[in-house]
């Protein structure tokens, strides 16, 4: 069997196991290229070369932006070919347009064309994924860093290892980012962890009390919900005598008792994320 060597290449795009270079990239650069260069000869409007730009220049890029977190001299160097070609300049390697392209990406309403920055539609990209290992979607990839990575530890507590990956560490930076829009609403309490995840209306235990919430309760920072919850009932009581232990039980007895119903256990019914 003839050994292999990373890059290989597999469905159109470079698979490899360290940094995505512009090296890698230069097929995706070229393809735009190729593709502008066959519309200069064109003659199209301003408001034509837009909308190719936005249909299907932008198409070219999303499936490398799902994939990869690309390099931003690679995704400056895209925006600048797609900002000569609605200049209507066949030079793509020229910055000298009429507006600059970072006012271009304004939305319409501050007087933009409402495009939106490759690095924006990047980092989304990647954001997705963390919505994917959050919701435990059934396909491989979601499977495997929950098995080798994850290990029933909750996403927003595992701490960046100097053997992961360097994609997977820029998405690990991507958590307080992630968390902002990442909630859990509660059902049997059976897939949410009673610390790290946000089930309250206003983030997680640890954001509100800190981690030592976890010790003075005697608890496991893989805790979930179940366990302090009984047919549908909150069963959370002080585990010793010291005075810290029954504040923070009854501080946070407090706050369970005036969130809205949404956020108290139902047996009958799975947890989902929103």
């Amino acid at each position: 069997m003839k050994e292999g060597f990373f890059p290989v290449k597999y469905l159109g795009v470079p698979r490899i196991s360290s940094r995505l270079s512009s090296k890698e990239c230069k097929e995706l650069v070229e393809k735009i290229a190729k593709r502008i260069h066959s519309w200069v000869n064109r003659s199209l409007s301003y408001a034509g070369r837009l909308q190719l730009i936005l249909s299907i220049l932008y198409s070219i890029q999303v499936y490398w932006s799902s994939l990869f977190i690309l390099p931003k001299g690679v995704l400056k160097e895209i925006e600048r070919m797609m900002s000569n070609f609605l200049w209507s300049r066949s030079d793509l390697k020229s910055n000298k347009n009429k507006v600059a392209w970072a006012a271009l990406c304004t939305p319409k309403n501050e007087g933009g064309l409402g495009i939106k920055r490759l690095v924006d539609w990047n980092k989304a990209s990647m954001l997705r994924h963390i919505w994917s290992i959050c919701t435990s979607k059934e396909s491989l990839w979601v499977i495997w860093c929950h098995t080798y990575i994850l290990k029933g530890r909750s996403f927003w507590v595992i701490n960046m290892q100097v053997e992961m990956s360097w994609t997977w560490k820029k998405i690990l930076k991507l958590r307080p980012t992630a968390k902002k829009f990442i909630s859990s609403k509660l059902g049997n309490g059976e897939n949410t962890f009673l610390w790290f995840d946000s089930w309250l209306p206003r983030g997680s235990l640890v954001d509100r009390f800190g981690e030592n919430i976890m010790y003075a309760l005697n608890s496991s920072p893989i805790a979930k919900i179940f366990s302090v919850g009984e047919k549908g009932w909150w069963r959370w009581f002080p585990t010793g005598r010291r005075r810290w232990s029954i504040d923070i039980t009854s501080k946070v007895m407090k706050i369970i008792r005036l969130i809205p119903h949404d956020f108290v256990l139902n047996p009958n019914k799975d947890d989902s994320i929103m």
